[in-house]
């Protein structure tokens, strides 16, 4: 029964939101739990923390060139959600493989929110923001976040672990991107989408369908799993 309803989530996930030709580029995002979770990539757990100007990244690898029009990512909170957030794309080709060279970085509005999954403490929201079309040749990169949010208990969820995808890459910086560490917290990788095309600029993704999708699969995906929460270190 579980694996019908994750086959209908993912339909849902790739089906609705483009409409318009775009295409999923880069998806570990689960689609139950338990989720984990670390905060201090938001900028109030980072500030509560004295853990600095802190992002966290995922790796991920491109077969062709892409153009990334859109993002998401998962996170457990208390329905009080994120404004914004901070976003770096960088070149996997520091010291250990870690990101290195800095290819493009902006701030994006972050769009909807809906609820994917439950928990008895938490809710776990897809963060949805638009990218101002971000062209990348075929390579390995890292894309990083930093969530602009009013509140402490914020926590990044942990990117999905199947036979699919690799259960790993992910990284951290505390100063902004001078330096990073590996992996991010107590997570080995984090639950991070990107949308876009890889023969051209699409037209602009259609976001009501994608919160149509998304809060479809999350009536079919609600469950009592209590994720295991990282405590954020100082």
């Amino acid at each position: 029964m579980i694996d019908r309803l994750r086959a209908g989530a993912a339909a849902l996930a790739l089906a609705l939101p483009f409409a318009a030709h775009a295409e999923v580029i880069y998806d570990n995002i689960p689609t139950s739990g338990p989720y984990f979770g670390y905060c201090t990539f938001s900028t109030t757990c980072a500030a509560d923390t004295h853990s600095g100007d802190d992002y966290a990244a995922q790796l991920f690898t491109l077969a062709d060139a892409v153009t990334i029009t859109s993002a998401a990512f998962a996170e457990m909170d208390y329905e009080v959600y994120g404004t914004s957030v901070n976003w770096k794309f960088y070149l996997a080709d520091g010291a250990g493989g870690l990101p290195g060279t800095l290819v493009t970085e902006g701030s994006s509005d972050i769009l909807a929110s809906p609820t994917i999954d439950t928990d008895p403490d938490y809710n776990i929201s897809l963060n949805l923001f638009d990218l101002p079309s971000v062209s990348l040749a075929a390579g390995d990169y890292y894309f990083a976040i930093q969530l602009v949010s009013p509140v402490f208990d914020t926590f990044l969820a942990l990117g999905a672990n199947n036979p699919d995808l690799i259960h790993s890459g992910a990284a951290e910086t505390r100063d902004g991107g001078a330096t990073w560490t590996t992996p991010y917290g107590e997570l080995p990788s984090i639950a991070v989408a990107l949308y876009g095309s890889t023969g051209g600029v699409p037209e602009p993704a259609t976001w009501a369908l994608m919160i149509m999708g998304f809060g479809g699969a999350g009536a079919m995906l609600r469950r009592r799993a209590r994720p295991l929460i990282g405590e954020p270190t100082s």
